[in-house]
């Protein structure tokens, strides 16, 4: 299912955009420059240190107690010693980055921007990039301190996608961010 799920949500993107806008390249800024990889790696960086103090301030403002309610890589521990880590491993790095950025910030915060324009597009491909990674396995305090980690990560990948007006420096950089994760 998880395949399928990041074989869809990265084909519809491209789908929409043959279908109602000027293609990838145009539509939601889907062209690579040598300089996104060195981009990437440094907004990753920046997520990270985000994502840390965010998930930290929020877990002392709830009082978590078992910081294990706060992650969301519980299917790669239950892959752990079978086939299926490698595969679960390859979705996390490469397919979800991927999927999750055409999705997120190439064609909703596109198509946000064109009507709302770039703070509430940057504002709402967060919040929508947070929300898909709830759980309902981890309590309110948990999903409060995911949330929080998840919703910074977007909040830069968002930032920096807009600034660069380029998609690659978000995709490289969720692949970083989810790899070290």
């Amino acid at each position: 299912s998880l395949l399928a799920q990041q074989a869809t949500q990265t084909a519809w993107p491209f789908v929409v955009s043959r279908w109602k806008g000027l293609g990838a390249a145009i539509d939601w800024r889907f062209r690579f420059r040598p300089i996104d990889l060195a981009i990437g790696l440094g907004t990753a960086v920046m997520a990270l240190g985000l994502a840390a103090l965010a998930g930290g301030l929020a877990s002392s403002l709830v009082d978590l107690s078992d910081s294990a309610q706060a992650e969301n890589t519980e299917f790669l521990v239950a892959a752990k010693g079978t086939p299926w880590l490698v595969v679960f491993i390859l979705g996390a790095v490469v397919g979800a980055p991927l999927s999750e950025e055409l999705m997120f910030r190439g064609l909703i915060m596109r198509a946000v921007e064109k009507r709302a324009g770039r703070i509430v597009a940057v504002l709402g491909s967060t919040v929508l990039f947070t929300l898909v990674h709830y759980g309902s396995d981890r309590g309110w305090d948990g999903t409060i301190v995911l949330f929080a980690s998840i919703g910074a990560v977007g909040l830069v990948l968002a930032v920096v996608t807009m600034a660069v007006d380029r998609l690659w420096p978000a995709i490289i950089a969720h692949m970083g961010f989810n790899a070290i994760g």
